[in-house]
């Protein structure tokens, strides 16, 4: 069986998807199926055209990335999936065009074979422009949804945002993590408060810097690390400087890095006002980092004894008031995290149903998966 991965960006870029991608492509690979990914580069770029990955081969193609928001692909792009032979096709990420450009080759190549769509559902958009842009999108990824064989999600909560916006129930596969997450353990270096992400408006890092300010009146020696780029990233070092809070702003790190960090921090704060899954959490709570996450998404945590869950919209004093609490406690036990390698047998399961039938028995696969990842 031949599975093929569309994605809108793809390493050596950063990002988390472009992880997500990169994990499962790798361990469906490992399971003998032929796996390729198809993903967009910019314009004239000097990488690789083909490339022979961890067991699959990575084709890039020219994109457009105007705002860095929309990742339109390119004739070339559209004219390689008309030709592309495969048993699977799997899409990520409706926050770009390539899913609907998949829907769209579809429809004028019906003999195409099964299509499975990984939304990453913010239901939102990330600018002022992407939220007008969202308002006429919408009602083309109803069109997309209903053309899929499958839609995967990656959390109940989006399995929920998709069901409440289109009527549509999703199969919930949750995010894994990458088993050398399993060689850090939880050592904390000082106080340190942890973020790591793109600087995006959305992601509420300027929350974060309000809250520390408050800390830092509490707790004077509390610093937070804030490691990751994006368009934010002037605003918000600027924002540190006028609070005086002790924050130190780090480019992308080397896995090893970001590892290593997160587990010399105190505690990570990530207070997004939506997100999809949040692998940076994941990664932390496998660790052993006690994480402050936010309603509603973060509700996906809710099994995890370290994952501090705060109101969908919390004061600077709120958050102020749960790091305060966390300085000092303790935790009696670690909590077990799903690997890649348990989400590519799910996943696995989705594509021998789609290969041994035309229907497939979607209902029951369903119940399957939420019984066991139904966080």
């Amino acid at each position: 069986m031949k599975v093929v991965y569309l994605t809108h960006s793809f390493k050596p870029y950063i990002g988390g998807v472009q992880y997500v991608v990169e994990q499962v492509s790798r361990e469906i690979a490992k399971k003998g199926y032929e796996v390729e990914v198809l993903t967009l580069a910019p314009p004239f770029s000097s990488l690789p055209k083909v490339e022979e990955m961890d067991g699959y081969t990575l084709k890039r193609f020219p994109g457009l990335n105007p705002s860095n928001a929309y990742y339109v692909p390119t004739p070339s792009f559209v004219k390689a999936l008309l030709e592309l032979q495969a048993d699977v096709v799997h899409a990520h990420v409706v926050h770009s065009l390539v899913p609907l450009v998949s829907y769209m080759v579809k429809k004028f190549k019906p003999q195409w074979e099964r299509l499975i769509i990984t939304p990453h559902f913010h239901d939102m958009g990330f600018s002022w422009h992407t939220d007008i842009a969202w308002l006429f999108y919408r009602p083309l990824l109803g069109k997309l949804f209903r053309s899929a064989d499958i839609i995967h999600s990656i959390s109940p909560y989006e399995a929920s945002l998709i069901k409440r916006r289109f009527n549509i129930d999703p199969v919930v596969i949750p995010h894994g993590i990458s088993e050398d997450v399993l060689s850090y353990k939880w050592k904390p270096e000082g106080f340190t408060i942890a973020y790591s992400g793109k600087l995006l408006r959305y992601k509420r890092v300027d929350l974060l810097l309000e809250s520390m300010s408050l800390l830092n009146k509490r707790v004077p020696e509390a610093k937070t690390v804030i490691i990751g780029g994006g368009p934010e990233s002037s605003r918000l070092e600027r924002m540190a400087n006028e609070l005086k809070v002790n924050a130190k702003f780090i480019p992308p790190l080397s896995r090893k890095e970001y590892l290593k960090c997160l587990a010399s921090s105190s505690v990570l704060c990530y207070l997004s006002e939506s997100e999809a899954f949040c692998i940076t959490a994941l990664e932390a709570l496998a660790i052993g980092l006690p994480t402050v996450v936010v309603e509603p998404w973060g509700n996906t945590f809710r099994q995890y004894s370290r994952a501090i869950i705060l109101p969908s919209c919390p004061t600077p004093a709120d958050v102020c008031k749960a790091l305060v609490s966390l300085k000092n406690r303790t935790f009696s036990s670690s909590d077990e995290v799903s690997t890649w390698s348990e989400v590519a047998n799910d996943l696995e399961k989705i594509y021998k149903s789609l290969g041994c039938t035309r229907t497939g028995n979607v209902n029951v696969l369903q119940k399957n998966v939420y019984k066991n990842h139904l966080i």
